[in-house]
C-alpha cells in the first residue's frame, strides 16, 4: 500500500503536506527530526494521533506562514480540551 499525500487549501493556494510518519520527519526541519522521533516513539496509542497532527500542523505553517494564527489557536482548543480532560472522536 502507498499513502498518498495530503492536499488543502489555505489563503495561499492548494498545499501538498506528507501523509506518512516518514514523511512528516523528513518534511521538518532536521534540527526537530530527533524530537518528532522520540515524541511519535512516546506517545500513548491514544495519543499518537495528537502527536502527529501537531507536527503536521508546524509542516503546515512552514508551507504557508499565513497559517501561524490559526493554527496557535487550534492548539490554544486542544489545550483547553485537554486541560478539561475532553477526548477526541
Amino acid at each position: 500500500m502507498t499513502a498518498q499525500p495530503l492536499r488543502t487549501h489555505t489563503p495561499a493556494g492548494e498545499i501538498t503536506l506528507p501523509s506518512t510518519i516518514r514523511g512528516i520527519r523528513a518534511a521538518l526541519p532536521a534540527d526537530r527530526r530527533e524530537e518528532f522521533n522520540r515524541a511519535v516513539e512516546d506517545a500513548d496509542l491514544r495519543e499518537v494521533h495528537a502527536v502527529l497532527r501537531g507536527y503536521l500542523m508546524d509542516v503546515m505553517e512552514q508551507r504557508d506562514p499565513q497559517m501561524q494564527v490559526d493554527a496557535d489557536e487550534l492548539r490554544h482548543q486542544e489545550q483547553v480540551r485537554r486541560s478539561r480532560g475532553e477526548r477526541t472522536a
